[in-house]
C-alpha cells in the first residue's frame, strides 16, 4: 500500500472513533445526568353539568279554554272578568309559565264569546274540549250559564273552574271535577255587610229583603234573610220582583211604609240599577241600601254621578285589599300576583279607568287553576282535582279553600264591603269601608235625596 493510501484509511478511522466517542459521551450524559421534575401533564377537562330536560310528558304549553260574554246582556262582567284572566296569564308567562317537573310551561289562553247565550255557550265549551283540546276549562260568568255548562265538562271528565257562578245549587249536583273560586250566596254574601252596620249603627233593627226572582237572587234572598236573623235584625218586607223588572216603584213604596232601617237588594246590574233610580225620584230615604252586584260596578258610579253616594256594595276584590298581609300574619302561603301587580298589568294590556271587582274574579280563575296544577305536578284531571282538595291559601282575591267532600263548594272566601262617598274636593270616591284592616274609608249613612240635590255634581275619579 502506498503512503498516501494508508494516511486515507487512518484519517478515516479516526474520524468514526470522534463520532463514536461524541455518541457514547452524549448517552452517559442523559442517562447520569440529575434529573428536574417531570412537566405537569394537561388535566382532562371534567364534564360540565348537564343541562336539565323536560321530564317525559311535560307539555310545551299549558291550554285553558273558556266561552265568555264579550258581548249582550253581560257584556260588563265578561269582558271585565276577561280581562282579569288575560293579566294573570300574562303575569304567568313573563315569568315563563307553570312549574312542572322543574320546566316553566306557558299557558295558552283560547277563548270564545258566547254573546250572553247559554245554549251558545254550552257549544263552544264542547269546541274548546273535543276541537281545541284544552286542558282546563273555565266556565262563563253568572251561576245560570255555569248550571248549563258544567255538564259538559262532567260528561268529558275535564277539569274546570267555576269563577262567576254564585248560586248554591251549582255545589249541590255533585260535580266532581269542577273547583269553584267564587263564594257562594248563602254561605258567603250579607255576612260581611251586616256585621259592618252591626259595628257602625247598633241601633238599626229593621231589615226591607228583595231579589230577583232567579237562581241567583232567591239565592241572595235566602242567605240576606238567614243572616239577618244571625245578627238579631228584624225583617219587615221579604219578597221577589220579575226578572224582566221594569217597574220598582210599588214595590218600594210598600217599602217606603215600613221605614225600614236598612234595604238589602239581591240584584244583577240592571234591576239594581232601575231600583236605585226609582229609590232617587220617589225620594224614598234609607239608612242603610245594600245593594248586590250593581253597585260595585264603576259603571254605577259613572252614571248615577253624585247620586251613587251611600250606597253600599258587597264584591270580591279590590285592589285595596292586600291580602298577602294576611297571609303573612296568618302564616299561610301567598300565590300569584298581588292586587298592585294585577292593577299594573290591568294598565298594561289597556285597561281604562279603575278596574272592577270583576277583573279580580277572571283572574283568580286562572291563578287557582295554575296552583292547583303545581300542586299535582300533572294536567290529569283526577290528579288536579285532588290537589285542589288539599289547598289553603291566600291569593289576590282573599283566601283559597275547597270543602274537600265537595271541592265545587268554596269555603274560604272573604268578601270585602265598599261605598260610593264624597270626597275632598267634591269627588265621587269609591271607598273600601269593611274590613277594618283594609279600609280607606269609615262607612256612612245614605245622606237623604234632598241632601244631595243641594250638592253640585261630583268629580268622577276615573
Amino acid at each position: 500500500m502506498s503512503l498516501k493510501a494508508m494516511t486515507r484509511t487512518t484519517a478515516m478511522v479516526t474520524i468514526i472513533a470522534v463520532i463514536v466517542v461524541v455518541v457514547v459521551a452524549a448517552i452517559a450524559i442523559t442517562m447520569f445526568a440529575p434529573k428536574g421534575p417531570t412537566p405537569p401533564t394537561a388535566p382532562t377537562p371534567s364534564p360540565g353539568p348537564t343541562p336539565p330536560t323536560a321530564p317525559t310528558g311535560v307539555p310545551s304549553e299549558i291550554r285553558i279554554g273558556v266561552a265568555i260574554q264579550l258581548s249582550g246582556a253581560q257584556v260588563v262582567e265578561g269582558a271585565a272578568s276577561f280581562m282579569g284572566m288575560r293579566c294573570a296569564v300574562q303575569w304567568f308567562n313573563d315569568r315563563g309559565g307553570i312549574n312542572i317537573g322543574g320546566v316553566k310551561v306557558p299557558i295558552k289562553l283560547i277563548y270564545y264569546d258566547c254573546e250572553s247565550k247559554r245554549d251558545y255557550a254550552v257549544k263552544l265549551i264542547e269546541k274548546l274540549i273535543t276541537e281545541d283540546k284544552v286542558d282546563i276549562v273555565i266556565h262563563p260568568y253568572a251561576s245560570t250559564f255555569v248550571m248549563a255548562t258544567a255538564p259538559v265538562t262532567e260528561k268529558y271528565k275535564k277539569f274546570s273552574v267555576n269563577f262567576g257562578g254564585s248560586s248554591d245549587t251549582l255545589y249541590q249536583q255533585g260535580f266532581k271535577y269542577m273547583i269553584s273560586t267564587h263564594g257562594f250566596a248563602i254561605l258567603h254574601y250579607w255576612d260581611t255587610p251586616y256585621a259592618m252596620i252591626k259595628e257602625a249603627d247598633p241601633a238599626a233593627k229593621k231589615v226591607a229583603i228583595v231579589f230577583k226572582d232567579d237562581e241567583w237572587g232567591r239565592s241572595l234572598g235566602e242567605s240576606a234573610r238567614t243572616k239577618a236573623k244571625k245578627y238579631g235584625f228584624e225583617i219587615v218586607y221579604d219578597k221577589s220582583y220579575p226578572p224582566d223588572i221594569a217597574d220598582a216603584s210599588p214595590m218600594l213604596r210598600e217599602i217606603a211604609a215600613l221605614k225600614p232601617d236598612i234595604l238589602c237588594v239581591g240584584s244583577h246590574y240592571k234591576d239594581g240599577y232601575l231600583i236605585a233610580t226609582q229609590l232617587r225620584d220617589l225620594r224614598i230615604n234609607i239608612k242603610w241600601v245594600v245593594m248586590q252586584v250593581a253597585v260595585s260596578k264603576p259603571e254605577f258610579g259613572q252614571g248615577l254621578g253624585k247620586w251613587a253616594v251611600g250606597f253600599i256594595g258587597e264584591t270580591t276584590w279590590e285592589p285595596e285589599c292586600k291580602w298577602e298581609v294576611v297571609a303573612a300574619k296568618e302564616g299561610k302561603e301567598y300565590y300569584g300576583p298581588t292586587s298592585d301587580e294585577l292593577v299594573e298589568y290591568y294598565y298594561k294590556l289597556g285597561g281604562k279607568g279603575r278596574p272592577s271587582a270583576y277583573t279580580g274574579y277572571g283572574a283568580v280563575a286562572i291563578i287557582a287553576a295554575a296552583k292547583c296544577i303545581e300542586t299535582a305536578q300533572s294536567l290529569d284531571p283526577d290528579k288536579l282535582i285532588a290537589a285542589a282538595k288539599t289547598l289553603d291559601f291566600y291569593y289576590v282575591k282573599s283566601r283559597f279553600k275547597v270543602d274537600p267532600d265537595n271541592p265545587a263548594k268554596q269555603i274560604g272566601s272573604i268578601n270585602p264591603v265598599i261605598q260610593w262617598q264624597r270626597g275632598a274636593g267634591n269627588t265621587l270616591v269609591y271607598a273600601v269601608i269593611y274590613p277594618s284592616a283594609f279600609a280607606t274609608a269609615k262607612p256612612i249613612p245614605m245622606p237623604t235625596w234632598e241632601e244631595k240635590e243641594k250638592w253640585p255634581e261630583l268629580i268622577l275619579p276615573f
